[in-house]
């Protein structure tokens, strides 16, 4: 296509974006509700963390205990907990309906938080979270003084559209390697496992036990064409602090792993 034609085209897709997004916002205008923090969160108490930098969300998985996926996917049957750090405390939530790409709605919860003092030997406060319905994100909302802090904590989808990999990490006398860092790319095929970082798609920390979880969400389709290209047909999952990894194929739903050192 010449440099006119491929003009042309951009300017009649932005016509047509244009006008999809103005007839979407006519006919279902964006949403804004404050619902109380106890429709969605309940405080609680857990076993299995020690302290946190920020606010993080785990969830239980049977036999693996609990496994820290902030920013990662949640699914609706899921056990959740949004743990804050001390001081920090859950006021409202706002839900709230928009677009991306201009096509799909987008509900978002937003936990809006204040700073407090600190009570006694207080470290962090746990709340339960009630899984929202599929395509629903989660992000949490504070100020400090004059700065604004906003982070999106977890996205619900469906298990039938993921690939999970639950793994487990551990040094060559078989002990777990706890608080360790994972690293997750996409690669072309089972013997490509170049580390570039416009490749990377996700990252995970072990639990006390050395194990982790990876959800990715596998569709190509609106709107998630942007997180893995259709070709990348697989999925390699990097011990930082082992220096090897995994290759696992995307043609299948779940995996069980095991990284070892000197193997």
């Amino acid at each position: 296509m010449n440099n006119k034609n491929y003009l042309i085209g951009l300017v009649i897709a932005f016509i047509a974006g244009s006008l999809t997004f103005i007839t979407i916002n006519i006919l279902w205008p964006r949403e804004t509700v404050q619902i109380p923090v106890e429709e969605v969160l309940t405080k609680t108490t857990i076993t299995g963390v020690d302290e946190v930098d920020g606010v993080k969300v785990f969830v239980k998985l049977p036999d693996y205990g609990l496994i820290e996926v902030t920013g990662g996917i949640i699914y609706p049957e899921d056990e959740v907990y949004i743990v804050f750090p001390a001081g920090l405390k859950p006021k409202t939530i706002v839900y709230e309906k928009s677009f991306i790409n201009r096509t799909t709605l987008i509900p978002t919860y937003i936990v809006e938080s204040s700073l407090e003092g600190v009570q006694g030997a207080e470290t962090f406060t746990t709340y339960s979270l009630k899984p929202p319905a599929p395509y629903t994100l989660i992000a949490v909302y504070y100020r400090n003084g004059d700065e604004t802090f906003y982070r999106e904590l977890a996205l619900t989808l469906s298990r039938n559209i993921t690939l999970e990999i639950i793994g487990r990490v551990l040094s060559s006398d078989g002990k777990p390697l706890k608080n360790s860092l994972i690293e997750v790319y996409w690669t072309l095929n089972a013997n490509e496992t170049s580390l570039g970082k416009d490749k990377l798609v996700a990252t995970a920390v072990t639990n006390s036990h050395g194990y982790f979880l990876i959800r990715i969400c596998n569709l190509t389709s609106i709107p998630f064409t942007d997180l893995l290209p259709k070709d990348a047909s697989f999925i390699y999952v990097y011990s930082v602090d082992l220096g090897k990894g995994i290759v696992v194929d995307r043609s299948k739903s779940q995996w069980i792993i095991e990284i070892k050192a000197g193997r």
